[in-house]
């Protein structure tokens, strides 16, 4: 009895993390801009995670800027506001804000893709970033 039960508990955390799947992290402290590629199927899905920690007297101005390559080929670019993401952890810290960035990316076709993500901020002297992180996930 325990080791079906065993066996249920496991299916399911299965089922449930096949989901989304983790395909990278990077760290926009150590390497910026940086480069993920992907090899994509067409109608496959990402979105991005930031895990930013910071200290400032006076709200920066952030952002987050995407290329999205295929190919080679640049499809489009824009950015992302790291402040205003859509789901947070239960944190009460203002310094620390995770979660989902707003937006995500649809491969359109089979094929290789390439995002270069870049940490762009103004110079506000009290700005002390301790860790800007991206992450990509596929769902």
């Amino acid at each position: 009895m325990v080791n079906k039960l065993s066996s249920i508990v496991v299916l399911v955390g299965l089922l449930i993390s096949c989901g989304e799947q983790k395909l990278t992290t990077i760290d926009l402290i150590t390497k910026n801009p940086a480069q993920i590629n992907l090899k994509l199927n067409k109608g496959e899905r990402i979105q991005f995670y930031s895990d930013l920690q910071l200290v400032y007297e006076i709200k920066p101005d952030i952002v987050y800027a995407f290329e999205f390559y295929q190919a080679n080929k640049l499809l489009f670019s824009g950015g992302v506001d790291p402040f205003n993401v859509t789901t947070e952890t239960n944190n009460n810290s203002p310094n620390i804000i995770k979660g989902k960035l707003e937006g995500e990316f649809t491969a359109q076709y089979d094929d290789n893709y390439s995002v270069v993500v870049t940490l762009i901020k103004n110079n506000t002297p009290s700005l002390n970033i301790h860790h800007a992180k991206v992450t990509v996930v596929k769902d």
